[in-house]
């Protein structure tokens, strides 16, 4: 009998004591881990400078704001009537991209368009000058001012690759050459002639003998600039 009183004793004492210390063990834990949250030396975070705190403080309370102002007092319709709105305005800005030929390769002409070139624009480097002198010409004893000046805008651009100022490829539109090349009065110009090119050729805007004479004054005078610039 007080073998088994001595038994049951020390299973106690093995089983108890283990039990308060674990209890204990969470309890110090969780004070421990409390006292470092309120400590600043436990806060990993990268300090803010004064002014970042500032625009922080001035994010929240916006955001605050704009949540308690408008997010929670916006009803369905509104945001509904803002998704037609947002793209009313995006087709209207492809319609624009469009009529302004952006989307347009250069040179690129509309089958059974009124004088359309009788030779291939595809790539101005395979065009003969001679040829295009010609029929320069033929268009400008003609009377006919938009197929002159396409002409004139096609010669330009021979003039930029031969000085190697533009990488012609067919993907490319207009645009992408002014963007090749590099800031200057160079390029205002060439986006000048441009506009009003494309608003000739592709928007049908019309040219007469007087507007001609100053869009081929502009096209000379890139011309001779670069030839100057690469003597």
């Amino acid at each position: 009998m007080p073998r088994g009183i001595l038994i049951v004793a020390l299973f106690a004492l093995i089983i108890f004591p283990r039990a308060a210390f674990a209890g204990a063990e969470r309890h110090i834990n969780k004070a421990f881990i409390d006292s470092l949250r309120q400590e600043r030396q436990s806060d990993y975070r990268e300090p803010q400078s004064p002014l970042e705190q500032l625009f922080s403080r001035i994010w929240a309370e916006g955001m605050e704001w704009l949540s308690r102002h408008i997010f929670k007092k916006a009803t369905r319709a509104f945001w509904e009537g803002m998704g037609y709105l947002i793209a009313i305005l995006f087709l209207l800005y492809l319609v624009h991209m469009a009529l302004s030929g952006r989307f347009r390769a250069p040179l690129r002409y509309e089958p059974g368009m009124a004088g359309a070139p009788p030779l291939s624009a595809e790539n101005p480097e395979t065009i003969d000058p001679e040829r295009i002198e010609t029929l320069l010409q033929q268009a400008v004893e003609q009377g006919n001012w938009p197929l002159a000046a396409h002409f004139l805008y096609l010669r330009l651009l021979k003039a930029f690759i031969r000085h190697s100022l533009i990488n012609w490829q067919a993907s490319k539109t207009n645009h992408d050459y002014i963007r090749e090349l590099g800031p200057g009065p160079l390029r205002e110009r060439f986006r000048g002639v441009t506009h009003r090119f494309e608003m000739v050729w592709y928007g049908a805007r019309p040219l007469d003998r007087e507007s001609f004479g100053a869009f081929r004054d502009e096209c000379a005078w890139l011309e001779k600039h670069m030839e100057r610039a690469h003597v």
